[in-house]
C-alpha cells in the first residue's frame, strides 16, 4: 500500500499543505527552503516506525534534529502559540497523525497527540530515503565514525548500508 496523502499545518516551512502523490514515482521541484526534503523525511519517518515501533514524535525529532531536540521547534509560528499537525494516509483507511504545540519539548509529552499509530504499524512498510548529503555518507570512514561517535546528523544516516 502506498502513501496516498500528506496533510501539514504549520509544520516547518509549511503553513498548509494537502499533497496527494501520484501512484509510482513523484518528482519534487522547488527552491531551497521550500520543504522538499521535509516532505521526504515525514514520509520516511512514518514508514520507518512500522519496523522500529518507535513513536512518530520521537522519529520526527531524530529525523529533523530540531534545536535542543525540542519537538516544538518544528512548529511554524504564527503569533505566540501555534500548533503543528502532520497527517499521512496509506490507501483509503490507514491514517497516521501527529499534533503538537510550539511549547512542547519532549516528543513523548502527554500533550503530543498521536493518532492511528496502532493500525498504521500493523503492516511493515519498506522505504528508501537517500538524503541530499548522501555523498558525505559515502566518504571513506564516515560510517564507522558515525557508528562510534555522536555526530550531529539526522537519524537517516544510521540506516545507510
Amino acid at each position: 500500500m502506498t502513501i496516498t496523502r500528506i496533510e501539514l499545518e504549520r509544520f516547518t516551512a509549511f503553513e498548509k499543505l494537502d499533497f496527494q502523490p501520484s501512484p509510482g514515482v513523484n518528482v519534487l521541484i522547488g527552491g531551497n527552503g521550500t520543504g522538499k526534503t521535509h516532505l521526504m523525511k515525514i514520509v520516511y519517518a512514518a514508514c520507518d516506525i512500522t519496523k522500529t515501533k518507535q513513536s512518530y514524535g520521537e522519529k520526527i525529532v531524530s529525523s529533523f534534529l530540531p534545536s535542543e531536540g525540542r519537538l516544538g521547534r518544528l512548529v511554524k509560528r504564527v503569533g505566540q502559540s501555534s500548533v503543528a499537525s502532520i497527517k499521512i494516509s496509506r490507501g483509503d483507511s490507514l491514517r497516521l497523525g501527529l499534533a503538537f504545540s510550539n511549547h512542547i519539548q519532549d516528543p513523548l509529552h502527554p500533550k503530543v497527540k498521536v493518532t492511528g499509530a496502532t493500525n498504521w504499524a500493523k503492516e511493515e512498510v519498506e522505504s528508501v530515503f537517500i538524503p541530499v548529503k548522501e555523498m558525505l555518507a559515502n566518504a571513506p570512514g564516515f560510517r564507522s565514525l558515525y557508528a562510534r561517535r555522536e555526530i550531529h546528523f539526522e537519524s537517516v544516516y544510521g540506516h545507510l548500508e
